[in-house]
């Protein structure tokens, strides 16, 4: 943005245009990526962002998102293998496309 605007100095309002700008430019492909998942999958990426992804296993958020246990080691192993989401050095689970639920 500040390349295109031929600025030396990155202001604020910058980044806001340019956030705006990957979301117009990208909203319709992560419309697709999210329709195009399994609903299990859907589930567990969802929940991940809504709840966190601690305590994936745990029978509350199993609860809470409607899943099995084996449905959600399925929809880890594929989320995994499609980069939507990755284990952290905690053992944690997170979303690393931060405009993917904007």
């Amino acid at each position: 943005m500040c390349r295109l605007r031929q600025k030396t100095r990155l202001e604020e309002r910058d980044i806001s245009a340019a956030i705006e700008q990957i979301l117009s430019n990208q909203s319709a492909v992560y419309v697709k990526t999210l329709e195009n998942l399994a609903p299990g999958y859907r589930k567990l990426l969802i929940g991940i962002v809504r709840f966190g992804g601690q305590q994936i296993w745990s029978k509350e958020f199993r609860a809470k998102n409607r899943l099995s246990v084996g449905a959600i080691g399925k929809a880890i192993h594929h989320l995994t293998d499609q980069y939507l989401i990755e284990k952290d050095e905690n053992g944690h689970f997170t979303v690393p496309d931060p405009f993917l639920f904007e």
